[in-house]
């Protein structure tokens, strides 16, 4: 028997769907109430209401994420992305009494890290580097009680100690080991280790490699970003719409002469609702309003996935995108290699929309390399890094996991930037190799190579 609902709990369980499939989520307490016009306290006893009545599932202890249920109490809509609740520090050294305090979330691809209820906690020490665990990392962690020999695990020790180690179960013992020859291995009584987690993932915060001061919060990054760089790319966006007043924001946080790079969101080019999505373009158009006002758009890139291959319904959806776009400074990457043809570039060239050109490990899905200016308003280029077996694996973090080296950034100053430039009124080079740090560090020593080289760079 179906539970009964009132009138207003059919609004808000209809607000809730159109949310997921608008943004591939369920809002924020405080957007919902924001857009909603109640109160944050409505809000979240709506939810709890909603969750007895088994509407709705809320994920874990720390799990902010909210499911919409069908009759059978199943998830009814997929989440594209996961926002993981980072709950605290941990150590890896010397173990660190344990901090469940809730310290923001960090957003991990849900085809990725499959696990339920994931947490992530920041790491301290430096007993894992080998494991390529540093200093200030996240470790994105699944909830169990037990290990695999050789799984990295976090563990509480004595009931307030927490560390992150090596699980290894002796007949008489348990063993934590280090992944650094300073640390020697930590044995325990069973009684005495608290399996809190298994270690999934890690990804490296720019605190962690020393682009940004330690203690840095993360309302200040961009400020202390635009410092040093004239141009960002902002990725939120191919996960959710942008929101003017989000955009507003961070514009008041830089020079008005700093640009933005805009990803186009995934229900445009991935998860493509053929009757919804022109109503979708317009709504992005709209979020863009604060940059497109201030001149501060630098691109919309709209990176389409690997399965989007040249045949005529691609064509159509593509050529229909680019029309509801148009007046934007839209650039287009390709990463089906069918779409590598003259034609294609004729068709760009008559809209001047710009082809990103990219750098990577060769094959696919990465697009074979073409120098070729479509827009005499703007070429990009996109360096992914040329970690090949990264990119095998599947790992994001992996994949961009590569620092480039001086002559391998010259190879694009001497043969290509250069030719580009002559075609195009700016150029935007966006380095994705973020794991470590590396793509700031790369994208300041290719501005030092193209200012050698005589070429003009926008100024910070």
């Amino acid at each position: 028997m179906l539970p009964e609902v009132t009138p207003k709990q059919q609004r808000f369980l209809a607000y809730l769907g159109e949310s997921i499939r608008r943004d591939g989520k369920i809002p924020s307490l405080r957007q919902a109430a924001r857009d909603l016009g109640v109160s944050h306290a409505a809000v979240s006893q709506m939810l709890k209401i909603l969750e007895a009545k088994g509407l709705v599932r809320r994920d874990g202890r720390y799990g902010r994420a909210v499911h919409l249920l069908n009759r059978a109490r199943q998830s009814a809509a997929a989440m594209r992305w996961l926002e993981v609740p980072v709950i605290g520090r941990i150590a890896a050294g010397l173990p660190l009494y344990a901090q469940p305090e809730w310290d923001g979330s960090l957003v991990v691809d849900a085809g990725i890290y499959r696990g339920s209820h994931l947490f992530a906690l920041r790491v301290k020490g430096d007993s894992m580097t080998a494991a390529a665990i540093l200093d200030g990392d996240l470790v994105i962690c699944e909830p169990c009680q037990y290990a695999r020999d050789g799984e990295i695990v976090a563990a509480l020790i004595r009931h307030e100690e927490a560390t992150v180690k090596r699980f290894f179960h002796r007949r008489d013992h348990i063993e934590l080991r280090s992944e650094n020859p300073a640390y020697p291995p930590q044995h325990y009584r069973f009684e005495d280790i608290l399996v809190q987690g298994k270690v999934v993932g890690v990804y490296r915060g720019w605190i962690a490699a020393g682009f940004y001061p330690p203690g840095t919060s993360p309302g200040r990054m961009l400020a202390l970003y635009a410092r040093r760089f004239s141009t960002t790319e902002i990725n939120a966006t191919a996960y959710q719409l942008p929101r003017a007043e989000t955009l507003e924001r961070r514009r008041r946080q830089v020079p008005p002469t700093f640009l933005f790079a805009v990803r186009l969101t995934r229900t445009l080019t991935h998860e493509i609702d053929l009757q919804r999505w022109p109503s979708l373009a317009q709504e992005y158009r709209d979020g863009l309003a604060p940059l497109i006002q201030a001149r501060q758009l630098a691109a919309v890139l709209i990176q389409l996935p690997p399965t989007f291959d040249r045949t005529a319904a691609h064509r159509r959806h593509l050529a229909a995108l680019l029309d509801a776009l148009r007046g934007l400074p839209l650039a287009v990457e390709f990463r089906h290699r069918s779409w590598a043809n003259d034609r294609v570039l004729h068709e760009l060239e008559r809209r001047q929309v710009a082809l990103v050109s990219v750098d990577g490990p060769p094959g696919p899905p990465v697009f074979p390399v073409r120098d070729a200016v479509t827009s005499p308003e703007l070429f990009c280029i996109r360096f992914y890094g040329r970690n090949a077996r990264g990119w095998r694996s599947g790992n994001p973090l992996r994949q961009s996991d590569y620092r480039y080296s001086d002559a391998e950034l010259d190879e694009w100053v001497a043969e290509r930037i250069g030719q580009l430039s002559r075609r195009a009124r700016r150029g935007i080079l966006l380095f994705g190799n973020h794991v470590q740090a590396q793509a700031p560090e790369n994208a300041r020593r290719m501005i030092r190579l193209l200012r050698r080289a005589g070429w003009p760079i926008d100024p910070v």
